[in-house]
């Protein structure tokens, strides 16, 4: 038969044997990879879910708390101070003007909210302001009276700080008592009006201005033209007019306890600190605060109702003023 190797029926078994284990083991890999990629799968599956979720916490969680926050603001206002007595403050700052933070716009907002506070002891404005507007202050300050009218209960007090002047002074007459700190500036009862006579760099540069009106006096106050006599006694006449309406306003409001006779200068324009004010009858008396507050009405807590700026306001702040509005400005300072 020769040298030849046959293989026997043994030896075939275990060829096959062998094929089914290596196939087995094959397979067995195969699965594992299969279950190593279904659990990776699983596990993006999931990460991708909670990274879902996350987003979504972000989104809903700031909603939640603004929501938190206006209850939470809601139960405040029922009962701000527990079963403490408080006040309702208005704080009247800076310039006021048309468009300013202390626009009649915004205080007579404040005002009305913190006039219609059933719970409060009274109403506590807080001024510091040099003036601004006749027309801003005026509007304030009778819209005081008709609070004050309308709610004939509420005591108001006004506290001036680093400055009661002019406009501001004007809003102050409207309360039942004005107060100040002793160093505080008060007074300043008078009209300013002011503007720029560029008429003569314009004839210095040779530059002409066309002028086209309905109406001879509407370019009045055109900085590049030189006011006539005419004009200028127009602008007296009008100061005149409204400086009678800020003194009218001041001595209905503390006819009992100034006196111009005694005091030539207490119309004209000038200004005095706080102790001064006092003596010449401008100003109740000189205090602090928490003082004043314990004194008048028992308690030296106050929910405050005053207009605070937002981001618009700020940036509204920024804008750089045009036209009239930077050259042409008339203001009880």
């Amino acid at each position: 038969m020769g040298n030849e190797h046959q293989q026997t029926p043994q030896s075939e078994q275990d060829g096959v044997m062998a094929k089914l284990v290596d196939t087995l083991a094959a397979s067995t890999e195969a699965l594992n990879k299969s279950s190593e990629a279904l659990v990776g799968v699983t596990r993006m599956s999931r990460a991708d879910e909670r990274l879902r979720k996350f987003k979504i916490g972000m989104i809903f969680l700031p909603l939640t708390l603004i929501l938190l926050f206006y209850f939470f603001q809601s139960y405040k206002s029922g009962r701000p101070f527990g079963s403490e007595p408080y006040v309702a403050l208005v704080e009247i700052n800076g310039e006021i003007a048309t468009n300013a933070l202390a626009s009649a716009k915004n205080v007579n907002v404040s005002l009305q909210k913190a006039f219609a506070d059933t719970k409060s002891q009274g109403v506590f404005i807080s001024i510091d302001s040099p003036g601004g507007s006749p027309a801003e202050s005026a509007r304030i300050h009778d819209e005081i009276i008709a609070l004050k009218a309308q709610y004939p209960d509420k005591k108001v007090i006004v506290f001036g700080n680093g400055s009661l002047t002019s406009g501001a002074y004007w809003i102050a007459c409207a309360a039942d008592e004005i107060h100040t700190l002793s160093m505080t500036m008060v007074g300043s009862i008078g009209v300013k009006m002011e503007s720029y006579d560029l008429s003569e760099i314009a004839k210095k540069y040779d530059v002409s201005k066309l002028v086209f009106t309905a109406g001879e006096h509407k370019h009045r106050l055109d900085p590049l033209i030189e006011p006539t006599a005419e004009d200028i006694e127009k602008f007296n006449s009008m100061l005149a007019k409204l400086h009678t309406l800020f003194k009218d306003t001041v001595t209905a409001s503390r006819s009992d306890k100034i006196d111009e006779s005694r005091d030539p200068t207490l119309f004209s324009g000038d200004f005095w600190i706080g102790v001064e004010a006092v003596e010449m009858g401008l100003v109740d008396s000189v205090t602090t605060p928490n003082v004043l507050l314990k004194e008048t009405f028992g308690t030296v807590h106050m929910l405050d109702y005053t207009q605070h700026p937002n981001v618009l306001d700020t940036l509204n702040k920024q804008r750089v003023l045009g036209g009239w509005e930077s050259l042409l400005d008339y203001r009880i300072r």
